[in-house]
């Protein structure tokens, strides 16, 4: 994990342990929805994070729904397991479905992250 993350894991471990979410850095022109399964945003410029988590017990399969555009910039959406390890990445710039199987109880986090970016994102998920 790099520098970012970690900051961005310690600054707001706390919140999402209590299965909300969080959000840094700066959005311009941005119109989105954050509800418990969905997140949902169209920007004009977004440049930061924004987690989710979701808690899942071991054993279960998280299922998730996404599509993305970016016309310019860089866009990054990942799960990360309740240990920190192996982020499993969304791919950008494509309509996909996403099964992960969870192997330990605990809080995943969906991360999703900006730079100089110009587009939208659509993700939702269920735990089955």
């Amino acid at each position: 994990m790099n520098k970012i993350g970690v900051a961005i894991n310690s600054l707001f471990g706390n919140i999402i342990s209590m299965g909300m979410s969080s959000s840094i850095g700066i959005e311009i022109g941005s119109i989105g929805i954050n509800t418990p399964h969905h997140i949902r945003y169209s920007y004009i410029y977004f440049s930061g994070t924004k987690i989710r988590g979701i808690r899942a017990g071991e054993g279960k399969t998280i299922s998730f729904n996404f599509t993305s555009k970016v016309k310019k910039g860089e866009l990054r959406m990942q799960i990360m397991n309740p240990d920190q390890v192996s982020p499993i990445q969304l791919a950008v710039g494509i309509t996909g479905t996403s099964d992960i199987k969870t192997q330990n109880i605990g809080i995943y986090k969906l991360v999703i992250s900006g730079t100089n970016t110009e587009g939208g994102f659509d993700i939702s998920w269920v735990v089955k």
